[in-house]
């Protein structure tokens, strides 16, 4: 199972946190075997989507009544870890982005307990933490993979510098 500190961590903007929810959700949906599937769907379409208007919000609304209920009645990790992930997004949306890295744990575990491959999961946490850390930058491919492999390896503060060193044009 998945630890806690592993995925834990301050996120600078949190739509990243989102994003790594929203990652976590997809790669859990093939193991979800529900008659809620669609609402699944549209839970993490309106995560990555990042942009909110009030009938997403209700959607999404519904969505985390739907994980609720799911958590009382001990359905599949998969739906619960789709719909907290539109939840999120809602969150975020009206200011409770507070709780967004706990949300982005949680949606971690539950595609863990879920069937997700922790490997997998790593590598969607490295791409978003790299993304996190970027501030809106756009790097090169061997940047962005050798910072994630700092991230996954455990050292954030290498893929810091990584990343600080092509931004401001210095050698690390």
């Amino acid at each position: 199972m998945v630890q806690r500190p592993k995925w834990d961590r301050k996120w600078a903007d949190q739509r990243n946190a989102v994003g790594f929810a929203a990652t976590c959700a997809r790669l859990a949906l093939p193991f979800y075997r529900g008659d809620r599937r669609s609402v699944v769907v549209v839970a993490i379409e309106i995560a990555e989507d990042e942009q909110i208007n009030a009938t997403d919000a209700y959607a999404a609304a519904n969505a985390l009544h739907v994980a609720r209920a799911a958590d009382a009645s001990g359905a599949a990790d998969a739906a619960r870890v789709a719909a907290y992930a539109a939840g999120y997004a809602a969150d975020i949306t009206y200011a409770n982005a507070a709780n967004a890295a706990d949300d982005a744990i949680r949606a971690a575990v539950y595609a863990s307990r879920a069937g997700v491959c922790d490997s997998e999961l790593q590598i969607a946490f490295a791409r978003w933490v790299t993304r996190d850390l970027s501030g809106g930058q756009d790097f090169d491919t061997e940047l962005r993979q050798a910072a994630g492999a700092a991230i996954i390896a455990g050292d954030e503060n290498l893929a810091k510098e990584l990343l600080a060193g092509w931004i401001y044009g210095s050698t690390v």
